[in-house]
């Protein structure tokens, strides 16, 4: 969706730099955006610098490091599921009395958002704006050529399968 302001910009868990990257970009446009980031999940990763951080908090942390004021980003640390963010995001939207959203995740996981949490969201009022952040490592017109982009690709679709066979 064109980007535009609206109540709450929430990234989703999962690669924090490159939504971090995206949701950085919303706060240049729009300096006073409230961020909302969530992930329970802890990347393996991380625990190379001796630390545990919840994707969350990664995404905050970074978010943080380029300017965004810490009043401005709150963060939701339970879900590790799509599905489990829309109920985590539905529940902070229906606390703080949020009505227009946007939600942040990486471009390829747009159409698996959008089964999950439009029709849920627009029930209970809510309107929800996406915003793809790009992937260095996915690429949707050659996703044939590399490995990374066809075990992305796959694994999305996959997904899809199982969201809409579970919910």
């Amino acid at each position: 969706d064109p980007l535009q302001k609206t109540e709450a910009y929430f990234v989703l868990g999962g690669n924090s730099y490159e939504r971090g990257i995206a949701a950085f970009c919303v706060y240049e446009q729009f300096p006073d955006a409230f961020f909302v980031t969530s992930g329970g999940n802890h990347p393996l990763q991380i625990q190379a610098l001796d630390t545990v951080m919840t994707e969350a908090a990664l995404t905050r942390h970074w978010m943080l490091k380029q300017g965004v004021p810490p009043a401005q980003i709150d963060t939701i640390t339970h879900s590790t599921s799509t599905q489990e963010e829309s109920e985590d995001i539905l529940r902070y939207c229906k606390a703080h009395k949020l009505t227009h959203i946007t939600l942040i995740s990486s471009s390829f996981h747009l159409r698996r958002m959008r089964m999950v949490f439009e029709d849920k969201f627009r029930q209970q009022g809510i309107t929800t704006r996406y915003l793809g952040a790009s992937d260095r490592d996915f690429h949707a017109s050659e996703w044939w050529k590399d490995e990374l982009s066809l075990i992305t690709l796959n694994n999305e679709y996959v997904k899809i399968i199982y969201y809409s066979v579970k919910y």
